[in-house]
């Protein structure tokens, strides 16, 4: 009798797990299935994210105004340019200060009333807030004198109103020195900001050192874009 009984109890209790089991795997089912659903739309607008960083939002893309197609549909209409430094045609040009640039070569471009003018300056067509931006790579070899050499870039702008030209941007490095070994050196100074500009400004870049700047594609450039 005993036997009976507790066979009897021990299949109760196997009764009562395979039910709650069963329970619980039919709950679990549409558990499971929302949440796949929700990683599954996660991971997509993660990777739309992802997509829409790498599209427009990279280093050289912010800073040298290249952007996505979708920016640049939504602002056709704005004025912008980005030039390609180039060195100078004729050498007796070579120790000018001034840099010189490529308008329409490459990724070099100019829309919508910007002129790059034959003194190496963009002119602006119209009044608004642009940002400027602009990078000047360098590059030497050696310094046999052991003395430090500071280079220099800047971003003048003048008007017909103004009684001499502006400085805008500019930027400062020292290389060499002794610290520094007798090999082949490189560096790139860069310069970005929102400005105001009016109708008929006039915006060039000047270096210390033209000799020593870096033409090899992407090492220098300048540009411009209306924001508003």
């Amino acid at each position: 009798m005993q036997s009976q009984e507790k066979g009897e109890g021990s299949g109760s209790r196997t009764a009562v797990v395979v039910c709650a089991v069963v329970v619980t795997l039919l709950l679990s089912i549409p558990t499971t299935a929302l949440l796949s659903l929700y990683f599954t739309r996660d991971n997509a607008k993660q990777n739309l994210s992802v997509q829409e960083i790498h599209e427009g939002n990279s280093t050289h893309d912010k800073l040298s105004g290249v952007r996505s197609p979708s920016w640049m549909k939504v602002n056709a209409e704005k004025p912008a340019a980005h030039l390609i430094g180039v060195p100078p045609i004729n050498k007796t040009f070579a120790h000018v200060h001034r840099l010189q640039w490529q308008s329409t070569a490459g990724h070099a471009f100019i829309r919508n009333g910007i002129h790059y003018s034959p003194s190496h300056s963009l002119i602006i067509p119209q009044q608004g807030l642009y940002y400027v931006y602009c990078q000047v790579g360098f590059r030497g070899k050696g310094c046999p004198s052991r003395t430090p050499l500071t280079l220099s870039s800047q971003i003048f702008h003048k008007h017909d109103s103004y009684p001499q030209p502006i400085l805008l941007l500019a930027g400062m490095e020292t290389v060499c020195g002794k610290e520094k070994n007798q090999g082949i050196w490189y560096t790139a100074l860069t310069q970005g900001a929102l400005v105001h500009l009016d109708k008929s400004h006039h915006l060039y870049v000047n270096v210390s050192n033209p000799l020593l700047v870096d033409y090899v594609d992407g090492k220098t450039f300048f540009g411009i874009v209306q924001i508003s």
